[in-house]
Protein backbone atom coordinates (compact mmCIF):
# COMPACT_ATOMS: atom_id res chain seq x y z
CA UNK A 1 0.00 0.00 0.00
CA UNK A 2 2.74 2.41 0.93
CA UNK A 3 4.55 1.95 -2.41
CA UNK A 4 1.35 2.49 -4.41
CA UNK A 5 0.48 5.69 -2.55
CA UNK A 6 3.91 7.28 -2.66
CA UNK A 7 4.59 6.35 -6.29
CA UNK A 8 1.36 7.98 -7.47
CA UNK A 9 2.20 11.46 -6.07
CA UNK A 10 4.78 13.87 -7.46
CA UNK A 11 6.90 15.09 -4.57
CA UNK A 12 9.17 17.28 -6.68
CA UNK A 13 7.20 20.50 -6.26
CA UNK A 14 8.48 23.96 -5.34
CA UNK A 15 6.65 24.45 -1.99
CA UNK A 16 7.88 21.07 -0.75
CA UNK A 17 11.44 21.78 -1.89
CA UNK A 18 11.42 25.11 -0.02
CA UNK A 19 10.08 23.45 3.12
CA UNK A 20 12.69 20.70 3.06
CA UNK A 21 15.42 23.28 2.47
CA UNK A 22 14.21 25.37 5.40
CA UNK A 23 14.19 22.34 7.71
CA UNK A 24 17.60 21.27 6.44
CA UNK A 25 19.04 24.63 7.47
CA UNK A 26 18.08 23.90 11.09
CA UNK A 27 15.89 26.94 11.49
CA UNK A 28 14.21 27.13 14.89
CA UNK A 29 10.70 27.50 13.44
CA UNK A 30 9.31 26.46 10.07
CA UNK A 31 5.65 26.93 9.23
CA UNK A 32 3.63 24.88 6.75
CA UNK A 33 -0.02 25.81 6.32
CA UNK A 34 -2.92 24.97 4.04
CA UNK A 35 -2.77 21.18 4.39
CA UNK A 36 -5.80 19.17 5.49
CA UNK A 37 -6.67 15.54 6.10
CA UNK A 38 -4.15 12.91 5.03
CA UNK A 39 -2.00 15.54 3.29
CA UNK A 40 -0.51 16.45 6.67
CA UNK A 41 0.51 12.88 7.47
CA UNK A 42 1.87 12.47 3.93
CA UNK A 43 4.11 15.50 4.50
CA UNK A 44 5.33 14.07 7.81
CA UNK A 45 6.10 10.77 6.04
CA UNK A 46 8.21 12.63 3.47
CA UNK A 47 10.06 14.50 6.20
CA UNK A 48 10.64 11.28 8.13
CA UNK A 49 12.10 9.51 5.11
CA UNK A 50 14.62 12.34 4.72
CA UNK A 51 15.45 12.59 8.42
CA UNK A 52 17.96 10.51 10.34
CA UNK A 53 16.15 10.70 13.65
CA UNK A 54 12.79 10.02 15.27
CA UNK A 55 10.00 12.56 14.91
CA UNK A 56 7.34 13.66 17.41
CA UNK A 57 3.97 14.83 16.08
CA UNK A 58 1.77 16.61 18.63
CA UNK A 59 -1.94 17.05 17.86
CA UNK A 60 -4.36 19.25 19.85
CA UNK A 61 -6.87 16.48 20.62
CA UNK A 62 -6.78 12.72 21.19
CA UNK A 63 -9.21 11.96 18.35
CA UNK A 64 -7.13 13.98 15.90
CA UNK A 65 -3.92 12.30 17.01
CA UNK A 66 -5.38 8.80 16.59
CA UNK A 67 -6.60 9.67 13.08
CA UNK A 68 -3.23 11.18 12.19
CA UNK A 69 -1.44 8.02 13.30
CA UNK A 70 -3.80 5.83 11.23
CA UNK A 71 -3.19 7.96 8.13
CA UNK A 72 0.55 7.87 8.71
CA UNK A 73 0.64 4.07 8.71
CA UNK A 74 -0.57 4.14 5.09
CA UNK A 75 2.71 5.78 4.10
CA UNK A 76 5.19 4.35 6.60
CA UNK A 77 3.67 1.08 7.81
CA UNK A 78 2.61 0.09 11.32
CA UNK A 79 6.14 -0.67 12.54
CA UNK A 80 7.33 2.90 11.98
CA UNK A 81 4.42 4.69 13.69
CA UNK A 82 3.94 4.78 17.47
CA UNK A 83 0.79 6.24 19.04
CA UNK A 84 1.35 7.62 22.55
CA UNK A 85 -2.00 7.97 24.37
CA UNK A 86 -2.85 10.13 27.37
CA UNK A 87 -3.96 8.75 30.73
CA UNK A 88 -7.69 9.39 31.20
CA UNK A 89 -8.29 10.29 34.82
CA UNK A 90 -12.00 10.96 34.18
CA UNK A 91 -12.83 7.52 32.74
CA UNK A 92 -15.79 5.67 34.27
CA UNK A 93 -13.87 2.39 34.54
CA UNK A 94 -10.66 4.20 35.43
CA UNK A 95 -8.58 1.25 36.63
CA UNK A 96 -9.18 -0.91 33.55
CA UNK A 97 -8.57 1.92 31.08
CA UNK A 98 -5.59 3.25 32.99
CA UNK A 99 -3.91 -0.14 32.75
CA UNK A 100 -4.40 -0.33 28.97
CA UNK A 101 -3.21 3.23 28.41
CA UNK A 102 -0.27 2.86 30.80
CA UNK A 103 0.86 -0.29 28.98
CA UNK A 104 0.52 1.46 25.62
CA UNK A 105 2.67 4.33 26.87
CA UNK A 106 5.30 1.90 28.20
CA UNK A 107 5.27 0.11 24.85
CA UNK A 108 6.15 3.36 23.06
CA UNK A 109 8.87 4.28 25.57
CA UNK A 110 10.41 0.80 25.33
CA UNK A 111 10.23 0.80 21.52
CA UNK A 112 12.14 4.08 21.38
CA UNK A 113 15.01 2.43 23.27
CA UNK A 114 15.37 -0.55 20.93
CA UNK A 115 14.31 0.74 17.49
CA UNK A 116 16.61 2.93 15.34
CA UNK A 117 13.90 5.57 14.80
CA UNK A 118 10.15 6.04 14.53
CA UNK A 119 7.40 8.65 14.32
CA UNK A 120 5.62 9.17 17.64
CA UNK A 121 2.14 10.69 17.38
CA UNK A 122 0.60 12.04 20.58
CA UNK A 123 -2.16 14.40 21.68
CA UNK A 124 -1.07 17.42 23.68
CA UNK A 125 -2.52 15.94 26.89
CA UNK A 126 -0.25 12.89 26.59
CA UNK A 127 3.03 14.80 26.34
CA UNK A 128 1.96 17.09 29.20
CA UNK A 129 1.66 14.15 31.62
CA UNK A 130 4.72 13.15 33.61
CA UNK A 131 6.60 9.89 33.13
CA UNK A 132 9.12 8.12 35.35
CA UNK A 133 12.72 9.43 35.25
CA UNK A 134 14.72 8.10 32.30
CA UNK A 135 17.35 6.52 34.56
CA UNK A 136 14.63 4.65 36.49
CA UNK A 137 13.03 3.43 33.26
CA UNK A 138 16.43 2.20 32.03
CA UNK A 139 16.84 0.13 35.20
CA UNK A 140 13.76 -1.93 34.28
CA UNK A 141 14.52 -2.21 30.57
CA UNK A 142 16.30 -5.48 29.85
CA UNK A 143 17.07 -7.03 26.47
CA UNK A 144 17.49 -10.81 26.68
CA UNK A 145 19.04 -13.02 24.00
CA UNK A 146 19.70 -16.73 23.65
CA UNK A 147 22.83 -17.67 25.57
CA UNK A 148 22.52 -14.85 28.12
CA UNK A 149 22.92 -15.52 31.82
CA UNK A 150 19.64 -14.92 33.67
CA UNK A 151 19.39 -15.80 37.37
CA UNK A 152 15.78 -16.97 37.64
CA UNK A 153 14.82 -15.76 41.12
CA UNK A 154 16.50 -12.38 40.69
CA UNK A 155 14.78 -11.88 37.33
CA UNK A 156 11.34 -12.72 38.75
CA UNK A 157 11.85 -10.30 41.64
CA UNK A 158 12.74 -7.60 39.11
CA UNK A 159 9.56 -8.32 37.12
CA UNK A 160 7.38 -8.00 40.22
CA UNK A 161 9.15 -4.80 41.29
CA UNK A 162 8.50 -3.42 37.81
CA UNK A 163 4.76 -4.04 38.06
CA UNK A 164 4.41 -7.46 36.42
CA UNK A 165 1.86 -9.90 37.82
CA UNK A 166 2.80 -13.53 38.46
CA UNK A 167 0.00 -15.72 37.03
CA UNK A 168 -0.57 -19.35 36.19
CA UNK A 169 -1.21 -18.67 32.48
CA UNK A 170 0.05 -15.58 30.69
CA UNK A 171 -2.72 -13.92 28.70
CA UNK A 172 -2.24 -10.16 28.98
CA UNK A 173 0.63 -7.69 28.80
CA UNK A 174 2.31 -7.13 32.13
CA UNK A 175 2.03 -10.78 33.20
CA UNK A 176 4.62 -13.53 33.66
CA UNK A 177 4.52 -17.19 34.60
CA UNK A 178 7.22 -19.36 36.13
CA UNK A 179 7.05 -23.13 35.75
CA UNK A 180 10.28 -24.91 36.61
CA UNK A 181 12.91 -23.86 34.07
CA UNK A 182 10.37 -22.14 31.80
CA UNK A 183 9.47 -18.44 32.09
CA UNK A 184 6.67 -16.91 30.00
CA UNK A 185 6.69 -13.10 29.86
CA UNK A 186 4.27 -10.77 28.08
CA UNK A 187 6.17 -7.51 27.73
CA UNK A 188 4.41 -4.26 26.70
CA UNK A 189 6.95 -4.06 23.88
CA UNK A 190 5.86 -7.41 22.35
CA UNK A 191 2.75 -8.42 20.41
CA UNK A 192 2.75 -11.91 21.94
CA UNK A 193 4.12 -13.58 25.09
CA UNK A 194 7.75 -14.73 24.95
CA UNK A 195 8.82 -18.12 26.32
CA UNK A 196 12.31 -18.58 27.74
CA UNK A 197 13.78 -21.92 28.79
CA UNK A 198 16.66 -21.89 31.24
CA UNK A 199 19.50 -24.41 31.49
CA UNK A 200 20.84 -23.45 34.89
CA UNK A 201 21.09 -19.68 34.49
CA UNK A 202 21.56 -19.77 30.71
CA UNK A 203 18.68 -18.80 28.37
Amino acid sequence: MRKIITDSINTDIEPLRRLLKSIGQNEKTTEATGLTGAARSFLVALLYERAEKSLLVICPEEKEAAAFARDLTLFLGEEEVLYYPPLDFLAVDMFTLQKEEALARLEVLAALQITPRAVVVAPLAAVAQKVMPFSEFQNYLQIISTGDSLPREEFCRKLIAGGYKNVGLVEEKGEFSLRGSIIDVFSPAEKNPVRMELFGDEV
